[in-house]
């Protein structure tokens, strides 16, 4: 068992509330990480945050889909 693990009810149960806009990049074929956990943490954070699923890419979308990635990031940014 990891050290998350070992914590995860203290995370599950932690209020998790941010001033500033949040990003969520998440690759649509991520096998390690369902996109339902990416669904939830955008419903969580509401209107305070951004979902963007990247095709083709799973769990590290930052190497496997380089330009998409950092095009979302800029997009978000410049807003």
């Amino acid at each position: 068992m990891t050290c998350l693990e070992n914590k995860r009810t203290f995370y599950e149960n932690k209020n998790y509330s941010f001033q500033f806009p949040i990003l969520i990049l998440w690759g649509a074929g991520d096998k390690f990480i369902p996109i339902h956990v990416g669904e939830n943490l955008h419903t969580y954070f509401g209107n305070n945050s951004k979902f963007v699923v990247i095709p083709n890419t799973a769990h590290m979308p930052n190497l496997e889909s380089p330009k998409e990635f950092n095009q979302a990031i800029l997009e978000f940014l410049i807003k």
